[in-house]
């Protein structure tokens, strides 16, 4: 799998998937859940959560989106749907 040529460990942007999309808030927070639990994730489109963030509402046209490698996909949306049927 190629590196990332920006650096760090994350693969390269074709190398990742994107396991949820919503609101500003609920990304960094699924972000977080994922890290806690040792799955490198990144958001994509985080700015126009912040510049439009009534554009960004739940999976919307705007929407944030949490991207991870596609190697953690299957743990990523496992974690998330065990974490949103407990919610």
């Amino acid at each position: 799998m190629p590196l990332n040529p920006m650096g760090g460990d994350m693969p390269h942007p074709v190398d990742r998937v994107i396991v949820f999309a919503g609101s500003t808030m609920e990304a960094d927070l699924v972000k977080l859940h994922l890290h806690e639990h040792g799955i490198e994730a990144v958001l994509e489109d985080e700015h126009i959560g912040t510049i439009a963030p009534y554009a960004a509402a739940a999976g919307g046209v705007g929407a944030v989106k949490v991207a991870v490698s596609v190697v953690d996909e299957p743990k990523a949306r496992e974690l998330i749907e065990r974490h949103q049927r407990k919610a």
